[in-house]
């Protein structure tokens, strides 16, 4: 089992001195929000939480590729071709030096992927796609919003630095705090 909010919400609480049940002075609502919004820095500040394995089936004849899935953001690596070989990154310029028609190339099982440098969910993959390649992958996943109790899947190590997120959140906003200035 993954951390839950619950945990990083009542630690932040106390952090706070909000803890008179009857009176928050920082609505659940509000806190869960501050947790949704520290995991959507951290796929910047530390993305390998967010890493999720897939099977994209490759689109047929074709060497341009995308990641199908609504929460994918980027493509992280291509492992292989699903039941056969690995596929392994490679420069796009050397392969137009060397091999400059290898987009006119028969269909077979791909060898080579490249990442574009403007859009992170589509990829070039070398040689086309035979009919039904299916490739193996991993990619950056973008969380998706939690309720207090879901299981985010993430670590509990993590517990600590979103308590921080929440209470650097709600101290922001406080009425109290802004006026001790």
């Amino acid at each position: 089992m993954g951390m839950i909010f619950s945990k990083p919400i009542t630690t932040a609480r106390g952090i706070l001195n909000d803890t008179r049940v009857i009176a928050y002075r920082y609505s659940d609502p509000d806190l869960l929000g501050y947790c949704n919004d520290a995991l959507k820095e951290l796929v910047a500040l530390a993305p390998e939480y967010f890493h999720q394995e897939g099977v994209l089936d490759c689109e047929a004849d074709s060497c341009q590729q995308s990641l199908p899935w609504s929460d994918a953001s980027g493509l992280i690596n291509i492992l292989g071709v699903v039941d056969g070989n690995a596929v392994t990154p490679i420069d796009r310029t050397d392969l137009d030096l060397f091999k400059p028609a290898w987009q006119s190339d028969d269909a077979a099982p791909a060898v080579h992927w490249m990442k574009p440098d403007t859009d992170r969910v589509r990829f070039t993959i070398y040689p086309k796609a035979p009919p039904g390649q299916q490739i193996r992958l991993v990619y950056l996943r973008t969380p998706g919003v939690f309720g207090i109790n879901d299981d985010t899947g993430l670590p509990m190590t993590l517990e600590p630095a979103i308590t921080d997120y929440i209470v650097g959140r709600a101290e922001t906003r406080s009425e109290e705090h802004t006026s001790e200035l």
